[in-house]
């Protein structure tokens, strides 16, 4: 088995879907593969599940996830580009709902909000009794857009410590990363694919057209060419983690 079919085969859901979750950055496969192994069996044998997405879209990975798993999901999104609820994650706003949601998500949002208590406070407010809260952050990242970026760096202590604040409990928690996609963050201009990061010398930039990809191979190929002498191996040590996740249900 190829090194990169080996880590995506740890996805029990994956049937028809590999290109799907072959699209996604090796970094946020390291969550998606700490999703599956922590909120699923707290999902039970329910076929219903009331999914909040906080910053995010409808299209999340998670929610593909849990799809492929035979669910049947109803997602409310929460943002302020083309969500069900406008909501501005630095600014604390009322929420008045009848609605329970089993499950929120707040995956890849906190690097771009500057106020995160308002964030917290404002999830507190859609949690209800019992709800789950999965959170995903960068650990160690690059400057990027979609729109604003402040900051990273986020260790799951921070995650839990601010959570509690806000009324949750922490179920599990982790950070996660390997050497050389820890380097290949700060030195790519792009996020290595599960392919990429296995091969960093014969595949890349995939989410580049197809002359520009080209382009760019011939520019970053000396450091991909450095990148298959970097260990590979996950990794938790808090130096080479770029990714950071808690789970947590709502007192």
């Amino acid at each position: 088995m190829r090194p990169e079919d080996e880590f995506l085969s740890t996805f029990s859901i994956l049937t028809s879907r590999k290109s799907f979750y072959r699209s996604i950055s090796y970094g946020r496969q390291l969550l998606l593969k700490e999703f599956v192994k922590s909120v699923s069996p707290l999902l039970g044998n329910r076929k219903i599940i009331e999914v909040c997405v906080v910053g995010g879209y409808s299209s999340e990975p998670e929610i593909q996830i849990l799809r492929d798993m035979g669910y049947l999901i109803k997602v409310t999104t929460f943002g302020i580009d083309h969500s069900d609820h406008f909501l501005d994650l630095n600014v604390i706003s009322a929420y008045d709902s009848d609605i329970h949601f089993d499950l929120i998500l707040f995956s890849q949002t906190l690097e771009h909000i500057w106020s995160h208590a308002s964030a917290f406070a404002n999830i507190s407010n859609i949690a209800k009794s019992k709800s789950l809260l999965w959170v995903s952050c960068p650990t160690s990242n690059r400057f990027h857009g979609s729109p604003d970026y402040y900051s990273a760096g986020f260790m799951p202590e921070y995650l839990e410590k601010n959570l509690e604040e806000f009324g949750f409990s922490t179920l599990s928690s982790g950070k996660a990363g390997s050497v050389r996609n820890y380097l290949a963050t700060h030195l790519l201009p792009y996020w290595l694919s599960v392919k990429a990061h296995f091969f960093p010398l014969s595949v890349g930039a995939e989410s580049y057209q197809p002359k520009s990809r080209v382009m760019m191979g011939i520019i970053t190929f000396p450091v991909r060419f450095i990148l298959t002498f970097i260990p590979g191996r996950k990794t938790q040590s808090p130096r080479w983690a770029t990714e950071s996740w808690a789970l947590f249900i709502a007192k």
